[in-house]
């Protein structure tokens, strides 16, 4: 029923990409339906295949964005606060 309501969700949308984060995509039997059921009507959907969609991805994401600020900080030599 899930997979069903983000198919129902992503045509109500109409945005051919669709993204499939967050924790209860650990759970690879909903991510595979609704991938299924995504392909199946069209979409082109995204999901976690090297990070978690939990916790531990958001940790990854914080760090790339520390990384950046600090690259950008010293390009322009300027001091970022983080």
């Amino acid at each position: 029923m899930l997979a069903e309501i983000v198919r129902l969700m992503a045509l109500r949308i109409g945005e051919p990409k669709v993204v499939l984060t967050g924790g209860c995509f650990q759970n690879g039997y909903l991510t595979e339906a609704c991938v299924g059921r995504l392909l199946d009507s069209g979409f082109l959907p995204y999901w976690h295949q090297r990070v978690p969609p939990n916790d531990g991805g958001i940790s990854l994401g914080q760090a790339v964005a520390v990384a950046t600020a600090l690259r950008r900080e010293a390009v322009e030599g300027r001091m970022v606060s983080v």
